[in-house]
């Protein structure tokens, strides 16, 4: 009886196969995706810190451009002073005198302008809606080329149907750090109000008695 069951006897091979997960291809792009992970991770936090230090040198960079910008800027305040304060002594020749003064003072205050970008990228000016005559600068702009046209033998002439045109503009302002300044020019020199007007930025000097009276309680004239 044993016999017969040895001989009935039957042997099956069974393959169990491993997940797919468990296969060499399967580890191996499992630690191929790993090392790419942490290859991108490492070449994202170099391209941060990069990009920080670059942003760093930008950063002191316009700084240094600003404040040699600035010092420039002031430097032409002193010629520009003289230019004014020689003008003065002009005697006769009243048209020409009139040209150099009233340039200066637009001279004046455009570098008063160019100081301002300091503060606008400080961010320490304001927005203000002023009133201005438009007709003055209009005037203005044409007798910047009296001489160019005197040199060319062409007669420059600005005529207007009226003698003013206010009209409402935007201009950054800074008041409190102006008015201040004005008040030391009242008190330390013998200026015009209107000069002193145009050289603390002022391009009204009727609006800059008017804040000046707002800020202090008096007039410019009432402080001398």
């Amino acid at each position: 009886m044993p016999n017969n069951i040895a001989l009935n006897e039957r042997q099956i091979r069974i393959l169990v196969l491993p997940h797919w997960y468990q296969t060499w291809w399967a580890k191996m792009l499992l630690t191929l995706a790993i090392v790419l992970w942490f290859f991108g991770f490492f070449r994202f936090q170099m391209k941060r810190q990069l990009e920080k230090q670059e942003s760093i040198r930008l950063r002191d960079l316009d700084n240094l451009k600003m404040r040699l910008y600035t010092n420039i800027t002031h430097e032409f305040r002193t010629p520009l002073t003289v230019i004014m304060g020689m003008s003065d002594n002009i005697l006769g020749h009243e048209q020409e005198h009139g040209l150099i003064r009233r340039n200066a003072r637009n001279l004046l205050r455009l570098i008063n302008q160019l100081l301002d970008l300091s503060k606008l990228d400080s961010g320490t000016l304001k927005m203000d809606a002023v009133q201005g005559d438009i007709i003055a600068y209009l005037q203005y702009l044409t007798e910047s080329f009296y001489s160019m046209a005197s040199d060319k033998k062409v007669n420059l002439n600005f005529k207007a149907d009226r003698s003013s045109l206010v009209i409402l503009q935007i201009k950054v302002r800074d008041e409190d750090g102006r008015l201040h300044k004005a008040l030391e020019l009242l008190r330390s020199t013998d200026l015009q109000i209107s000069e002193i007007a145009y050289d603390v930025g002022f391009s009204d000097p009727s609006y800059f008695t008017r804040m000046f009276r707002q800020e202090f309680g008096k007039a410019p004239g009432e402080v001398r």
